[in-house]
């Protein structure tokens, strides 16, 4: 500098990072933009700092003759901990261990099925060398099918003291007891039915199916497009299977299907 050439014990100061300080580091004006910010409710944005800094009150005080830029507005509204990002979804869980909305709380529960078979084994392992093969069965051999209910609030659809289950063992297959089908579903289910109303009466329960085939079943004679004849017919009839106290077929009947109806209660036929 020309003070130093006159001078050389005038030692120029390093004039680097010396610029103006950051008007948002002030607390007390970071606090005052927060509360105009809370006023202006939930969506707000960097032009309503732009306006807030535009006021006469605020020049006079930040010594500007005009608002700031909205780049510096968005920059202050990240240094004071705002984010622009999509609005979070929680759960919300305000009041639901009341007393009140326990006790008329609704228990779901949940049905499945699960078939295990006969030869389920791991065929995948570290082996030693030197291994020769096994004669292992061939097939999958027999399998056993468990289908149950279960609950977040009780577990499995047990009695309390283990007695009752509303669990149901199958061995599937046709020299067995045959194939798990829509009869099978609703015993299961009336006896679970049963089992709650006996062991939680003061609670109402919700049972919930997947969509599998065997949980969609109409009666046998209910109206059914798939079956009906395209012309008018006065001697169709539907095939309705026969089953003894076991559930075993033992025969078939022919009954008329059931009347369809229009809204108005006009028959469609």
């Amino acid at each position: 500098s020309p003070n130093f050439i006159n001078d050389t014990k005038e030692i120029p100061r390093y004039q680097h990072g010396g610029g103006q300080r950051c008007l948002i580091n002030d607390e007390d004006l970071a606090g005052e933009i927060k509360l105009h910010l809370q006023t202006k409710g939930k969506w707000i944005c960097a032009e309503d700092i732009v306006k807030y800094t535009g006021t006469s009150e605020m020049l006079v005080r930040l010594n500007h003759t005009k608002p700031i830029s909205l780049a510096t507005a968005r920059r202050w509204l990240l240094k004071m901990g705002y984010r622009w990002k999509k609005d979070l979804r929680g759960q919300y869980v305000d009041g639901h261990e009341c007393d009140n909305v326990v006790n008329y709380s609704i228990v779901l529960w949940f049905h499945d099925e699960s078939t295990f078979y006969q030869n389920d084994q791991r065929r995948v392992y570290w082996q030693p060398p030197g291994l020769t093969a096994t004669p292992k069965p061939k097939g999958e051999g027999f399998s056993i099918m468990i289908a149950h209910f279960v609950s977040a609030d009780h577990g499995w659809l047990d009695s309390p003291d283990g007695s009752e289950t509303a669990m149901q063992v199958f061995c599937a297959g046709k020299v067995r007891e045959g194939y798990f089908d829509n009869n099978d579903i609703l015993v299961q289910f009336w006896k679970a039915v049963e089992m709650v109303h006996k062991y939680w009466p003061d609670e109402d329960h919700v049972f919930i199916y997947d969509n599998a085939s065997t949980h969609l079943k109409r009666a046998p004679i209910a109206c059914s497009a798939s079956r009906m004849p395209k012309g008018r017919s006065e001697n169709f009839f539907v095939e309705v299977k026969l089953k003894d106290g076991e559930g075993k077929e033992v025969g078939t009947e022919y009954h008329q299907m059931n009347d369809g109806w229009w809204i108005d209660n006009v028959v469609n036929w």
